[in-house]
């Protein structure tokens, strides 16, 4: 093929092409992290058509903020940091026509992740077109010297006669000097929030995501805290769903690890204190189990490892497990089947209140694990339009720790 033309024109149709080609943005890398000790190497392909490479990481488990790095031509970075620095990293590939899309994304030091279920934490932690949702708060305070406070602060929604009230309920076990205070707000039309912001006569939350402040107060105590989650969440029930077998179904999820930090005041002492914190968002027809009653237990371990178990009373001498979870110290969640668990109760007590009687300290074998639960006072009850026990206990057997344990259904009044 010596005819110059056809030279020329064939050149020619090759050099468009190509400029088609690298007319566009390039395909994104592979992406790969090795990690010795507390060097790490992030490697990645050349992508065809790129003229520079962008570096991504964000902090892990809550990915905060997201950081790049300009490398330029460069496909790799080896890096030393610092004990128990934990990333996700992502790499973009560019030329002058823009960047790709991400790279497969990587992370290192992340024993904490969330995983996937059905429920959508930044669309779900607001309110729904449900006939029963709550948010629910309970924890373990201390001040420097060792005094010890329960909390309790819940926000429910509810349907009646097709409408929606709002009902906040917030609670204080002073243990020290053996006390308990609680107060229930009146039924009333609900005012939905605008965010994760509220405010129910007074007892405020707000926040979202895993970071909340909340403020309450009752009799001469005064409770301002800020709390922060420790752990990823839970869904609860393996992808946050469940069905019940007597009727209805719950969405469900937790914080079951959170810290805790803030002031009670007691009359006129403000005490700082600084603690742990369980969060409990569920929404669904929960009309039946409601009206059957239940023992929950949200049970934090010293060696941070949490228990969620719940037992729906079916009957007068039937119970029903119908959620439980286990989460290692590294957040790696487990559901906990019926018979796994055995949950026995030691003794009872009466309300002087009520004259309803409540289990009162509870073994629990979940596996090859076996506690005692103990109630920090007897006297834990909350009076209202549906009475219940909810109370702060201590952990004791294989392992140490603390509780909160609700029980529903036991009260007519």
């Amino acid at each position: 093929m010596n005819n110059p033309f056809i030279k020329t024109l064939l050149f020619s149709v090759i050099l468009a092409a190509n400029q088609a080609v690298y007319s566009l943005p390039p395909i994104p890398p592979s992406l790969d992290i090795l990690m010795s000790g507390l060097d790490v190497t992030a490697s990645w392909t050349s992508a065809q058509g790129a003229t520079g490479y962008e570096l991504f990481y964000a902090p892990c488990p809550n990915a905060e903020y997201i950081n790049s790095i300009d490398m330029e031509s460069q496909t790799g970075l080896s890096v030393t940091l610092w004990e128990d620095a934990a990333f996700y990293v992502g790499v973009q590939s560019y030329n002058s026509e823009g960047n790709s899309g991400y790279s497969n994304i990587e992370h290192f030091g992340c024993s904490c992740l969330a995983l996937p279920g059905l429920i959508n934490l930044a669309i779900d932690e607001m309110p729904h077109q449900e006939p029963v949702e709550w948010w629910y708060w309970t924890g373990h305070l201390q001040t420097e010297d060792g005094r010890w406070f329960g909390f309790e602060q819940v926000f429910f929604l509810i349907e009646v006669s097709g409408q929606r009230m709002q009902i906040a309920h917030h609670a204080i076990t002073d243990i020290e000097d053996g006390s308990f205070h609680y107060t229930v707000t009146p039924p009333q039309l609900a005012v939905l929030p605008s965010g994760f912001n509220w405010d129910v006569n007074g007892l405020t939350a707000k926040g979202g995501g895993g970071s909340d402040v909340l403020h309450g107060e009752v009799d001469n105590y005064v409770l301002d805290l800020k709390l922060e989650t420790k752990k990823p969440a839970v869904f609860q029930h393996g992808n946050g769903f469940s069905e019940y077998s007597f009727g209805g179904y719950t969405y469900y999820y937790s914080y079951e690890r959170m810290a805790a930090e803030g002031t009670i005041k007691v009359g006129d002492e403000v005490l700082a204190v600084t603690g742990s914190a369980w969060f409990d968002h569920q929404w669904g027809d929960l009309t039946k189990a409601s009206s059957l009653g239940w023992d929950w237990f949200a049970i934090q371990l010293d060696d941070d490892r949490e228990i969620m178990l719940a037992n729906v009373n079916v009957t007068d001498k039937e119970d029903l497990l119908v959620g439980g979870s286990y989460s290692d110290a590294n957040c790696q969640v487990t559901e906990i089947h019926a018979d796994e668990v055995e949950i026995s109760p030691l003794g009872e007590w009466t309300s002087p209140h009520t004259n309803c009687t409540y289990p009162q300290g509870w073994q629990v074998r979940v596996g090859d694990l076996n506690l005692t639960v103990t109630p920090v006072m007897a006297d834990q009850e909350v009076v209202g339009q549906q009475t219940y026990w909810e109370g702060a206990a201590v952990v004791s057997g294989d392992a140490t720790g603390r509780a909160y344990v609700e029980l529903a259904g036991y009260c007519d009044q």
